[in-house]
Parts: C-alpha cells; structure tokens; sequence
C-alpha cells in the first residue's frame, strides 16, 4: 500500500508526470505543421476619384474598376519539402516525448527502492520507541536495586555491578540504533506525500522464515536489464533522433515545390467574370545549404559516434549495478538471517529467564536485562529486514523493472513511430 500511495500521490513524481504531459503535447502540436496552408483573405477597396485613364493615340477617359470594391479569396498551398521536413521534426518530438517518460520511470525506480527501506525502517523506530516506554521503569527500578545489592557490604559487590554494566550497555546500544532510525517516519510520510506529523498506520513485522539466499542468474538479469532499462532507452532514443537529423539536413539542402490552389471573389463590376481560381507551382531552393550538407553530416555522424559510446558506457555501468546489486542482496539476506536467528536464541533466552525468575532462581534485574536484549535483537531483525528490501527494490531496479503501482511504459515504445 505505501509503494502504491508513492506511485500514486508521490509530488516528485507528479511533477515529472506533467513534464511529460508537456512533452507530449509538444510532441502532437509537431503533427500540425504538416497540414497544408489554408489562408482567408478579405480586402475592401475605395478610392476618391474613379480610377480614369485613357491610351496615347485616343482623347477619350475609361475606367475598368468601381470606384469602391470588395475582393476575398481562399488559398490553399502546401509545400513538399516543408512536409518532409515537418514529419521528421514530429518524430523526433515523440523521441523527445519517449526519453521524459523514461525519466518517469527512473524517478519511479528510485523512489519505489527507498520507500522500501524507509516503510521497515519507520516500522523499526516505531517498534524501539514503543518498548523504551514500557520497559523504562524496569529499567530504572533493575537499577535502583543493582546499585543497593552493590552498596550492600554483605553481598560480593561485582555481581550487582556487572548487571549495571549490562543493562547500560544494551540500553546505550538500543538508544543509538533508535538514533539512527529517527527520521525514517517523516522521510516515509514525504515519499508517500503524507502530511507532516500525520499518524501512519504501519504492519508490524512477521519473521520470514522461508526467506532463500538465492537471487536468480545474474547474467540473464543483465540481457534483461540492457533491454529495458530507462538509460539504455534513452540512449536507443538519443541514436533514433540523431538518424533523423540526418534526414533532416539532406531535406533542407533540396530545392522546394510549393503546390497553391486559389479560390477568388471579386465585386468589381467592370469584371465579366467575378469570381475565378487559380493553381500554381513554384520551385525554390537555397545552394547554400547544399554546399554545407557534407559538414553538417559529419557533425551528425560525430554525434552519432558519441550516442554509440555513451550507450556503450551505461551497458557496462548497468552490468556491474545488476552483479552488485546481486552482491548486496545476498550479503544482506545473509545479515538478515543471522538477526533472525539471533532474536529466536534471544527469545528463547528471555522464556527461560522469565522461568527462573518465577521460581526465584534468578533476580528480577536479569530479566530486564534480558528484555532489553531482546528488543535490540527484535530491532536490529526488523532493520536488517529493511536493508533486504532495499536491495530488491534496487535489484528490481537495476534490471529495470517496473514497481507496482507505476503506469507501466510498454517495451514497444522504443519502436513505436509516426505512421
């Protein structure tokens, strides 16, 4: 449910979700410069005088035009080399629109890994608070009684000291893990975009017994991760735009057709024919840009070399994040066993104490000791816990799986393209 409520109400995550919004709307707003030209003209004309001439070899005035006149008219023109030129410029937009929402899915990625850690971590902290409270005036009252039992002449002092000496040391090493945990509740409450001081509702931790070692083949977690990963994609993205770059600098160094269709409506009534349409084609092209064709392509192929190498650098990158992240994994769960295993011997303990302490074999102060051993145990489990779930969610990550919850961007998008 926290991962969920991250995914869902995360304000990083928002805020790179209307990032991408704009990009797609860049992206189609691309698409409009494709169409044709469509342009509507309105013209009133009038003059204050009528518009009389007359030719060299006659005496007599004319005129072919009313004193006042109203034209309009409705043209309709594409150019070819515009097209082209726009058609690439929109698939590059949606390659620009693709690498923001990989961004997304990086953000996503990184947020999911720390909500992770941060939700046991809180859970930890909750769990240290909670037993320090109910546990304080034991302690306080085991040690009262250490410090009579030292002061008493006729009791071997070192025993009494000793136990002092126990039960300060696990309580400075239970306040110092509770230290380290401080914190973790806010951070949580800011990576599921709660409100400050608000009462999270926290699962307490279950053991997991049937935790295994074993994380899967890392080789074939790296050919998955070079196939989804969101820096890979971006890469594949960066080669794609630079390829049509390509494209786009040989259409600009060709000549131009521009193809007009023109509707025409006249009030003049000097004319026979009022309205009338007209079609043209023009050809125009700049020599310019063919002569700087060749430096701009070697300046595109260079990119294009720097695309291959700096994809070439993440996949190296992404192989060793994915073996370390196997490291980790398995290092932690190793950790997280032997707390385990710890705080079972610790209870088990703590039973026996509780045993001889009601039959009078042991002193009461033992078993505070013992109830404070047992806590730290119980706390260090539930940390180390958190440190394996880190490292799924950034093994997870490192092979660049979605976490649950996230709009899943589908493999295909890397080939989806313009019709």
């Amino acid at each position: 449910a926290a991962i969920d409520r991250a995914m869902q109400q995360n304000l990083a995550i928002r805020a790179r979700e209307f990032e991408v919004l704009v990009a797609e709307a860049r992206a189609g707003a691309l698409h409009g410069a494709m169409l044709p030209k469509i342009v509507s003209e309105s013209e009133f004309y009038r003059r204050s005088r009528p518009a009389l001439s007359r030719s060299s070899n006659s005496g007599a005035f004319s005129t072919s035009s009313d004193i006042q006149s109203a034209s309009s008219n409705l043209s309709l023109s594409l150019n070819i080399l515009d097209f082209g030129l726009s058609y690439v410029r929109a698939r590059q937009g949606l390659d620009k629109a693709f690498q923001q929402r990989e961004d997304l899915r990086r953000l996503r990625q990184r947020i999911a890994e720390e909500t992770h850690g941060l939700y046991w971590r809180a859970v930890a902290f909750e769990l240290v608070e909670r037993s320090q409270r109910q546990i304080s005036a034991e302690v306080e009252s085991a040690l009262a009684a250490s410090r009579r039992a030292a002061a008493d002449r006729n009791i071997e002092p070192s025993l009494a000291i000793g136990l002092q000496r126990d039960i300060l040391n696990t309580q400075r090493e239970l306040n110092q893990l509770h230290v380290s945990l401080a914190g973790a509740a806010d951070q949580l409450r800011q990576a599921i975009a709660a409100p400050p001081g608000s009462q999270l509702r926290l699962e307490p931790f279950r053991p997991k017994r049937s935790l295994r070692q074993s994380q899967g083949d890392a080789r074939a977690d790296v050919e998955l991760a070079l196939r989804q990963r969101p820096e890979i994609r971006t890469h594949m993205y960066d080669i794609r735009i630079s390829k049509d770059e390509a494209y786009a600098a040989i259409l600009q160094s060709l000549p131009g057709a521009t193809l007009a269709n023109r509707m025409v409506n006249d009030s003049n009534s000097f004319l026979k024919h009022a309205n009338w349409l007209t079609w043209s084609a023009a050809i125009a092209g700049n020599l310019m840009n063919l002569a700087r064709l060749p430096l701009e392509m070697n300046t595109i192929e260079a990119q294009q070399k720097a695309h291959r190498a700096a994809a070439l650098a993440t996949a190296a990158v992404i192989a060793m994040q994915v073996h370390a992240g196997h490291a980790r994994l398995s290092v932690n769960t190793r950790a997280f066993l032997d707390a385990q295993r710890f705080y079972h011997i610790q209870n088990d303990l703590l039973r026996q104490v509780q045993t001889h302490v009601r039959h009078g074999r042991t002193e009461r102060q033992a078993l505070v000791r013992e109830k404070l051993s047992t806590v730290l145990a119980q706390a260090r489990m539930v940390t180390a816990w958190a440190e394996v779930s880190a490292s799924q969610a950034a093994q997870a990550a490192a092979r660049g799986d979605d976490p649950p919850g996230a709009t899943k961007a589908k493999a295909d998008a890397v080939i989806a393209r313009l019709p």
